[in-house]
């Protein structure tokens, strides 16, 4: 997650402001040793504090939206939040030092996420060299892929329901369709993870040590990792819960045993040099494009 101590930096510099402090020393000394470092190349995991730095990269919100702005701090920074958000004037301190740090940080907010597929394999093919996907997880040349928070059901500053703005669902659809019905393994790595999941076999009940029983212990865990780019709408999932659609594009893709990651049995990377991705980089650019000309013909209608 992108790091908030220069964020609660800023903002407890406004209160001392407004509480009546001296200059500006101390904020200067303290916000040079606490920087946020840009982190926009890592992938992140989703969750609300990391989505909620992702709709303003992606130009869901504007600063000229108090609430949007007050909701990043409610995610953020809840002990200030709750502390003085019913005080009109230092709250309104504290929110312009939130536009301050956003308009000053958004260039490094994480545009690269990664999600999990648990997907379940069958017998090793010796001809072929990999699994096959048991045939109701094959994945056939998706593009849209619904992502739940990792803390979408948790407590976020004390609040369970949606938080106005920041949907805690993704959509994330992707600018070329993904499959995945068969997974390349090399045979020593494929050893490993047959021996990994013999064991659980073995303990169950005689009974139970049948051909579909086996299938069913064989997981494996799809690391999807793609760079998101372009807001491009709300919506509700059948239970009410808000969520968000985002164009991204797959960058690549690492297939585990295990959850705990530490059996890689497949990777496969589509990150390129610059000279060799304009098509790619094209693709983003006219997405981009599309939506700037759409917001200034929205701009235009309001004058």
């Amino acid at each position: 997650m992108f790091k908030l101590k220069y964020l609660q930096i800023i903002v407890l510099f406004a209160l001392f402001l407004v509480f009546g402090g001296g200059g500006t020393s101390l904020h200067a000394e303290e916000s040079k040793e606490e920087e946020p470092k840009k982190n926009n190349s890592a992938y992140q995991k989703i969750t609300v504090e990391n989505l909620s730095h992702l709709y303003w990269a992606v130009g869901k919100h504007k600063l000229g939206n108090d609430e949007a702005v007050d909701n990043f701090l409610f995610i953020n920074e809840c002990d200030i939040y709750q502390s003085f958000a019913s005080q009109e004037f230092e709250w309104q301190s504290i929110r312009e030092s939130g536009k301050d740090f956003i308009r000053q940080n958004i260039s490094s907010f994480p545009l690269r996420f990664e999600f999990v597929q648990a997907l379940k394999v069958k017998d090793y093919d010796f001809r072929r060299e990999g699994f096959d996907v048991l045939d109701k997880h094959k994945i056939y040349s998706t593009r849209r892929f619904e992502m739940f928070a990792a803390n979408a059901l948790h407590a976020i500053c004390g609040r369970r329901d949606n938080i106005a703005h920041y949907p805690k669902v993704l959509v994330i659809e992707l600018t070329r369709p993904f499959s995945m019905l068969f997974l390349p393994v090399e045979p020593e790595t494929a050893k490993k993870y047959i021996a990994s999941k013999e064991l659980f076999f073995k303990s169950l009940p005689k009974h139970k040590q049948t051909k579909e029983f086996l299938y069913d212990s064989r997981n494996i865990y799809v690391v999807m990792k793609v760079k998101l780019f372009s807001y491009q709408g709300d919506s509700q999932t059948p239970e009410g819960i808000d969520r968000a659609d985002v164009m991204g594009v797959l960058e690549g893709y690492d297939v585990y045993a295990d959850q705990e990651r530490t059996l890689l049995l497949h990777s496969e990377s589509f990150r390129r040099r610059k000279k060799s991705a304009k098509g790619k980089d094209a693709l983003v650019e006219k997405f981009q494009k599309q939506e700037e000309a759409k917001e200034e013909k929205a701009e235009a209608k309001q004058e």
